[in-house]
């Protein structure tokens, strides 16, 4: 089946085609925070980001990390472990297509670098095959899912795997970043409680300090970079952090900041939900409805409320904003997992703006796929995703003039159990391109 053809196959695609241009033409005019790819002409954009709304559950990731389950790790490993990183994705379709991918090295600040794949790579050419694939046991939504082991690289940095269609590099169907990481300097630091009125209770703060007395750095006021990230996000990253004070003889830079610079909102332990069962209840599942044949299951989960106004709840368990694949009774996930569309309300006065569903499952960004609709007469917002059966966290955010927040649906509590990481990137005088010299997650 032709996969221009396939959504007509789903009754459901029908209503979320038309509701999704209702709310394009909204938006017409807005600065936009997502990027629809496959309306677009496919420029490549050096981000997370998928293109064809036929590719599902990109994920990128470290069997190895220790995370468990593994998916829900980052990509971000060190030189002699960067062949060990995994791809996998799936295509909503009968008969799949051949892809390639190919890597590319990026500067600190996501700009392409000036290195050719042989500086990263050696004599490996710059072209993978993925040659493998399965085709799915689903009866109502049938895929095809994808993997590919990396190759192994021999310089440190950020980076971008681009895949694209088989032969044409121009045909683009997503782009995923990840991180190599060489161990030439000490981070010590933690997260610190913020000092100063209403912010000590909502925000976190990292302090750290990193010693650089194995590597030969002359001014490392303009040499040095730092990223820090909250629960693995880019959307939220602070970048170019600089070093607020040189230790020269003790080769020590410190970050410890009076100013916000290096503090992030503390956020809310996620809203989580899961459908591992096809029959069965799941967690935060309210019903299950049963399709006629042709189209997918229905997942209806409970109501959800704002919570920026209760008190924090530290006894609910998240995956900081995560998710996984998983079937109960099966072994054979990625393949024998169902795909379905999983209804969200929020029960909520309307607000100025508009409200997005998000997540590492979104990308961390609001896109229009994952745009809230607002219902007066019941007073909630409805929103939908097709996703793969799993567990799953995810928030509400508040896209408004161009700022997004999800402080005033979510809140930001300083008991909130985030993970923090910390990359320090460096160029060296005479260097084509940035390396990253160190790498620490709290």
């Amino acid at each position: 089946m032709p996969r221009q053809q396939f959504f007509t196959v789903f009754s459901f695609c029908s209503f979320l085609t038309l509701l999704f241009f209702f709310s394009l033409e909204n938006a017409l005019g807005q600065e936009a925070v997502y990027h629809q790819g496959w309306l677009d002409k496919k420029e490549l954009l050096p981000e997370n980001i998928i293109y064809e709304p036929t590719i599902k559950t990109v994920q990128l990731f470290n069997p190895n990390s220790g995370a468990n389950p593994a998916e829900t790790a980052d990509a971000v490993v060190s030189v002699r472990e960067s062949g060990s990183l995994l791809l996998r994705f799936d295509e909503l379709a009968e008969d799949g297509e051949y892809y390639e991918a190919k890597i590319l090295h990026c500067n600190h600040d996501w700009t392409l670098s000036g290195l050719s794949s042989f500086d990263f790579m050696g004599n490996q050419y710059n072209a993978f095959r993925i040659n493998d694939y399965e085709y799915s046991m689903s009866e109502e939504v049938p895929y095809i899912h994808y993997e590919l082991q990396l190759p192994a690289l021999n310089r440190s940095g950020n980076y971008l795997l681009v895949v694209y269609r088989e032969g044409d590099e121009d045909d683009l169907r997503f782009i995923r970043r990840f991180v190599v990481y060489e161990d030439r300097v000490s981070i010590v630091g933690e997260v610190a409680q913020t000092v100063g009125g209403r912010v000590t209770w909502e925000t976190h703060q990292l302090n750290f300090k990193v010693n650089y007395s194995n590597l030969e750095i002359p001014f490392p006021d303009r040499s040095v970079w730092v990223t820090l990230r909250q629960n693995e996000r880019w959307d939220n990253a602070i970048y170019n952090l600089p070093p607020r004070f040189i230790r020269t003889n003790d080769r020590v830079m410190e970050f410890d900041y009076f100013n916000m610079e290096n503090a992030f909102p503390a956020g809310n332990e996620f809203r989580t939900f899961g459908f591992r069962s096809m029959t069965g209840s799941g967690l935060n599942v309210r019903t299950i409805e049963v399709p006629d044949a042709g189209n997918m299951r229905r997942i209806y989960l409970y109501n959800d409320i704002r919570r920026g106004d209760k008190s924090f709840n530290q006894q609910q368990q998240d995956i900081n904003g995560s998710y996984f694949v998983q079937v109960m009774g099966r072994r054979q996930f990625s393949t024998d997992a169902d795909y379905m569309e999983v209804i969200f309300t929020l029960k909520m006065e309307e607000v100025k703006g508009d409200v997005y569903l998000m997540g590492k499952f979104t990308d961390w960004k609001l896109q229009e796929e994952y745009k809230m609709t607002y219902l007066p007469d019941k007073g909630i917002y409805v929103g939908s995703a097709i996703l793969k059966q799993g567990m799953y966290d995810y928030a509400y955010s508040i896209y408004d003039q161009g700022e997004k927040s999800e402080g005033y649906i979510e809140g930001n509590y300083r008991l909130a159990q985030n993970t923090y990481d910390i990359i320090v990137y460096y160029r060296k005088i005479g260097d084509r391109a940035d390396r990253v010299i160190g790498y620490r997650r709290f």
